[in-house]
This record gives C-alpha cells, structure tokens and sequence, in this order.
C-alpha cells in the first residue's frame, strides 16, 4: 500500500500572548471549503466508504440534524475530529435581561 502525505498550507503570524517577541502562532491557509458532497465523492473515491455516496450523504445530514438538535438543547458535542458548542449572540442589557429572540440568537 502506497504511503500518503498530507500537506497543509499556513503562515507564521507574530504572536502577543508571549513576551518573547520572536514567538509566533501557525495560521492555516485553506484550499477551499469542502461541502458534504465533497467529502462523500472523496470518500468513495478512495475506497473509504462502505456504502454509496448517496447513502453516506444521507446518513452524514441525519447525523448534523441530531447533533443540531442537541445543540439546541445546550448539549456541547465532541466527535473525536472536532467539537461544537453552542453560542448566543447578541447584548443584554443587564444580569436580569433574558433572552430575546429579536435581539439574540443561538
């Protein structure tokens, strides 16, 4: 089996969060934005896939809808390749504000 190597682009950005002002932090450059059909297509491609691309891509969206869900719920979720947590938007005016959905959104 042929070996494969990974290439990521990126800079060297200064960082502030040391003192030492020869310190910098990677920044990743990416290619392109990969969608769902991206990745499905690869995956057949390469024989990573145990199905077809469309019942991959079925599954893959039923898995986003349930973690969505969770999220909704205030779930943080953590899939081994990255983790998402929810978030609220927006200003309240004070400790007593609740949440308004004309001015806040999750």
């Amino acid at each position: 089996m042929a070996t494969i190597f990974h290439r990521i682009k990126a800079i060297l950005i200064p960082t502030l969060l040391t003192e030492d002002p020869d310190d910098f932090y990677a920044k990743v450059i990416s290619e392109r934005a990969l969608n769902i059909d991206d990745i499905c297509d690869s995956a057949v491609e390469h024989g990573n896939a145990l199905t077809t691309r469309e019942a991959m891509k079925i599954n893959v969206e039923l898995f986003f809808k349930e973690m969505e869900y969770q999220l909704k719920d205030g779930y943080s979720v953590n899939t081994g390749y990255f983790s998402v947590t929810p978030y609220i938007r927006g200003v309240f005016r004070n400790v007593l504000d609740r949440f308004d959905k004309l001015r806040h959104s999750l």
